[in-house]
């Protein structure tokens, strides 16, 4: 009889009848996010189990991760092999000062060569304590390992070949895959050898967990559907626990990001390639988005796509915003090429505002505001100084002034001097 293992959710070890030691399972993700609860809840109860974990990131550089991770990268139990730096980052120095940062996690470990199968393997082999048994696995993921070896041939190769490996050393396995992203061969071909799969998808703004085969074990009906929510961190699943819940309000949480990257429903129809009206039945929850359209917006608005489903942001949560609580936000058109904002506090919290940290790096400059929705606004200038157009005036802010805006945005944002310009902005109200 297998060693049973907990997944750290109550509700999934009662469907599956728990795990088994030596198990791989497959976690189909519509949206390409939803798998990360139950990675985060798997790691929570290894480390409480003193497991070790090594978590394989083909997506996310180390700062990404580390920050999805929170609490659980100072776990000494970790081991962080960074597929991503010589991945997708391709090498870039923007991704390599990490590791000569003083902020390093000695946990992360860089894998020089993650193009190649073979050089992956190694590194996993070489990041197994003592004999590596009872070891727990993260790929983070089948399909950012499909992106960087362009070949499904390869990633089947590779899969083939690791999971008798994983068995035979009793470990655990957690296997991420975009659901759309793959041929049907591809994923069959997965399935076949793991021992469980489990669908993970959102239908009319409802998650939905969805075991497909558990191999070996008594459990429920598979293939049927089973409605869960996400709160406080917690996985729910449909019970008393969800009163009061209703549909997750997909259209407020677009209205927010949206307004925080400072688009108007017309700019953003215009890049989704919907209309206007379209936005505007999404934000008033008459209708929802289709899963592309979600996803591009989720591009376009530099968050990820489970962002529309967590919880709303509630404003007594802390009173103390740390740097580390701070949201870089990407601005279509406007971040990037030396200009940078960070949101403090978002919009939909008591403070009754949105609050961002704005830096222009000397030389650099906007043709137009930061944001194109027109509100009341004002500016703290921290260092630096600004010269920007109001109007037919050309005014410049230097350190300690206070820009006020009300009837029309600033133009023609512009860092002359040597010192990077920082400054604190406040989005007062929306008119």
């Amino acid at each position: 009889m297998h060693q049973k293992a907990g997944t750290g959710i109550g509700k999934v070890d009662e469907i599956l009848d728990g795990l088994r030691i030596g198990d791989n399972v497959i976690w189909h993700d519509d949206s390409g996010s939803l798998a990360s609860d139950y990675c985060l809840k798997l790691m929570e109860a290894s480390f409480r189990d003193e497991k070790p974990v090594i978590y394989v990131s083909f997506d996310r550089s180390p700062t990404n991760l580390l920050k999805k991770l929170g609490a659980l990268a100072n776990s000494s139990s970790l081991t962080i092999l960074d597929c991503f730096t010589h991945g997708k980052g391709s090498g870039s120095d923007l991704f390599l000062k990490y590791y000569s940062s003083s902020d390093r996690n000695e946990r992360v470990k860089r894998v020089e060569s993650p193009d190649d199968p073979v050089s992956l393997a190694k590194a996993l082999e070489e990041s197994l304590r003592g004999d590596g048994v009872d070891t727990r696995f993260i790929f983070e993921s089948i399909t950012g390992m499909q992106d960087l070896w362009g070949d499904e041939e390869r990633v089947l190769k590779f899969y083939t070949r690791t999971c008798p490996r994983l068995y035979e050393l009793s470990t655990i396995a957690y296997w991420l895959i975009e659901h759309k992203a793959h041929s049907e061969r591809l994923k069959a071909g997965i399935a076949q050898i793991a021992q469980v799969v489990i669908e993970l998808s959102v239908k009319r703004g409802k998650f939905f967990f969805t075991p497909m085969k558990a191999e070996g074990r008594d459990h429920g009906p598979l293939n049927r559907a089973i409605n869960y929510w996400v709160r406080d961190g917690e996985v729910v699943f449909g019970s008393k626990d969800q009163k009061g819940w209703g549909r997750i309000d997909v259209g407020s949480r677009l209205k927010q990001f949206r307004i925080s990257a400072g688009l108007s429903q017309t700019g953003l129809a215009k890049q989704v390639g919907v209309t206007p009206s379209t936005i505007s039945q999404i934000e008033n929850s008459q209708i929802y988005p289709s899963l592309p359209a979600l996803y591009r917006m989720a591009e376009l608005l530099g968050v990820e796509t489970g962002a529309f489903f967590a919880e709303a942001f509630s404003g007594d949560a802390t009173t103390v915003y740390e740097p580390s609580h701070w949201q870089g936000v990407n601005i279509p058109g406007i971040t990037g090429k030396g200009v940078s904002a960070k949101q403090i506090v978002p919009s939909g919290g008591d403070a009754g505002c949105e609050v961002w940290l704005l830096e222009i790096e000397p030389g650099r400059g906007l043709k137009q505001h930061f944001f194109d929705e027109k509100c009341e606004e004002m500016g703290y200038v921290i260092s630096g100084a600004v010269s920007f157009q109001s109007g037919s005036r050309e005014l410049e802010a230097s350190k300690g002034s206070l820009i006020h805006v009300v009837e029309r945005n600033p133009a023609r944002w512009k860092n002359r001097g040597e010192e990077k310009a920082v400054m604190l902005w406040f989005k007062l109200g929306h008119q």
